[in-house]
């Protein structure tokens, strides 16, 4: 706990009297592999703090599953539509290893903000620094090429790459595994050619 409360921190200084409330508020659970931190069709009803462990969250489309993103320790797991508007989630979110989370409820959310209003800005700064990473993905991803957006994982998420699934990462970045397999091994080569070359 005291790991996240550093970085909340560093987002914010956190008053003493608001560390000690978030302490008595914060809870702990564990999502074993293959369970479901929130299914769709259910109110997302906590925000998560992933202290060790790796998620993916997906939807349903004509019985295809399409990931949306993959999600492990320092980052924050939530559904965002279903949490911040309190409505059924169209998506899931599961555990691609057993997962450790520390978590606020819908309403000790809430709670928190109106008697500790600093914590408003420390919820702004969050939403902004997430905000501008999906930004980030959506431009690396969208409208580009197989080749560029395995690359921009490669270059800055490689741990997600060695840990998720290729199954997985291949509908994230809306190719057939096989045509990841490709993409691969193209890249590979590529990069061996230009290490001989410039030998």
């Amino acid at each position: 706990m005291e790991a996240l409360l550093d970085k909340l921190n560093s987002l914010n200084p956190l008053s003493t009297g608001l560390r000690m409330h978030l302490v008595d508020t914060l809870c702990v659970k564990t999502i074993k592999k293959g369970k479901y931190l929130l299914q769709a069709g259910k109110i997302c009803s906590e925000i998560c703090f992933i202290e060790r462990g790796l998620l993916r969250s997906f939807r349903v489309d004509e019985d295809s599953e399409v990931c949306k993103w993959f999600m492990m320790e320092g980052d924050i797991a939530i559904a965002i539509q279903s949490f911040f508007l309190q409505v059924e989630s169209q998506e899931y979110i599961e555990a691609l290893e057993d997962t450790t989370v520390q978590f606020l409820s819908y309403k000790d959310l809430q709670d928190t903000y109106r008697k500790f209003p600093e914590f408003n800005v420390t919820g702004r700064v969050i939403t902004e620094m997430y905000y501008c990473l999906s930004e980030d993905r959506l431009d690396n991803l969208r409208g580009r090429s197989a080749i560029h957006r395995y690359s921009y994982m490669l270059q800055n998420y490689p741990d997600i790459l060695k840990r998720v699934p290729s199954k997985y990462l291949a509908s994230y970045l809306g190719m057939k595994k096989e045509h990841l397999s490709a993409v691969k091994r193209k890249l590979k080569n590529s990069l061996i050619h230009n290490t001989i070359i410039n030998k």
